[in-house]
């Protein structure tokens, strides 16, 4: 184990993380926050979201997933240690069970936006993919 995994898993909590964007780095993050044993993927828009929340509930990826619509919903499965999948980011943004928003989207403007949520809402943000000119 690395010294930033020891560091992680002595935080006294998990990082509740929340990522935009389900292509190959997005599907790429949910799978790495997953696997880490202090990283809990709280939440992934998709435009695709019934698709999503199918192919990120099968059992190679270990997620037990639902498909939600409001933020009450979203915080129901969150708490229920289930996947939550959205059809909107700002839903994201607006949970205060998501500490760190991922930004893997291909949208510069989008990204901005997303980022500029989330910082409205005390999140911290990661942009894997986009970044504002």
């Amino acid at each position: 184990m690395t010294r930033l995994a020891f560091t992680i898993a002595a935080l006294p909590q998990e990082i509740r993380v929340g990522v935009i964007g389900i292509g190959s780095i997005g599907k790429g993050m949910v799978y790495q926050a997953g696997n880490s044993s202090a990283q809990a993927m709280d939440c992934v828009p998709s435009p695709m979201f019934a698709w999503t929340a199918q192919r990120l509930g099968q059992p190679a990826w270990g997620a037990s997933t639902a498909v939600v619509e409001s933020l009450a919903d979203m915080h129901t499965a969150i708490r229920a240690g289930r996947l939550a999948v959205c059809g909107t980011a700002p839903l994201i943004a607006q949970s205060e069970l998501v500490d760190v928003l991922v930004d893997c989207s291909n949208s510069v403007a989008g990204g901005l936006q997303f980022a500029g949520s989330a910082i409205a809402h005390h999140k911290h943000v990661v942009m894997m993919n986009s970044r504002p000119t």
